[in-house]
């Protein structure tokens, strides 16, 4: 919704996730993104491995 965009909500529900995989005792999180999220998730330090395509 692009009412919604850039107001940081994909931030919050990042930084969340991070501190509840954390509280749990993960080390690691993997990531599948579409094309706008890209940029959220190199923002917060995430790094591509690899990319694959649905046909």
């Amino acid at each position: 919704m692009p009412y919604y965009a850039r107001q940081g909500l994909g931030s919050m529900l990042m930084k969340k996730c991070e501190s509840e995989g954390v509280a749990m005792g993960y080390s690691t999180l993997e990531l599948m993104a579409i094309l706008p999220g890209i940029k959220l998730y190199d923002r917060h330090g995430f790094i591509e491995q690899g990319s694959s395509s649905a046909n």
